[in-house]
């Protein structure tokens, strides 16, 4: 198996202690906990890759319906992400003027986000996960809030690019850190 998203792992039963390729510690975890015998990668499918073409293993890849990359292996769809606009929580809070942090997890989340937005006047500090994710903010928002790219592809690396912005040091709708 190549698993590069939690979401395939509860399809890609059973385990029996099979190898799963996967692409970073939350997967990894997912993977381990439902008895697969786990190779882990470093956060992202450009760090799998490499393990995945030494791996000599015939391998399928279990995935969403919208994928961020090609893992080299054939693939199936066994889950899909559906778009949902943002509730009125969310509208409200953007439409004010108080900062807003706002960590992307997907390529795909960050065009969704960034149309669904458009030019709300809250000020912007966006995370994201990856340049990839950072490249798909600007290719719809251009440079709509300032951007934040977390140390490495992880969720856990994203929630450490956040705290600085949680301590007030949150950039004004210009872009200019004030505090």
């Amino acid at each position: 198996m190549v698993l590069t998203s939690v979401h395939a792992v509860p399809a890609s039963l059973p385990s029996r202690g099979r190898p799963a390729y996967c692409v970073g510690p939350a997967t990894a975890k997912a993977a381990r906990d439902a008895g697969f015998r786990v190779i882990e990668g470093s956060g992202d499918l450009a760090g799998l890759k490499p393990l995945i073409a030494v791996s000599g293993l015939d391998l399928i890849h279990p995935h969403g319906r919208h994928v961020a990359g090609d893992s080299g292996v054939p693939g199936i769809v066994v889950y899909d992400q559906l778009e949902v606009p943002l509730n009125e929580a969310a509208q409200a809070l953007l439409a004010g003027r108080t900062p807003v942090i706002l960590p992307l997890f997907s390529p795909r989340a960050a065009r969704l986000v960034a149309a669904e937005i458009g030019d709300a006047p809250a000020p912007l500090s966006v995370v994201a996960l990856s340049e990839a994710v950072a490249q798909s903010w600007r290719s719809v928002a251009g440079d709509r809030g300032s951007m934040t790219i977390a140390a490495a592809p992880t969720a856990a690396a994203t929630l450490d690019a956040i705290r600085p912005l949680l301590s007030g040091n949150i950039p004004d709708r210009d872009g200019l850190n004030r505090t």
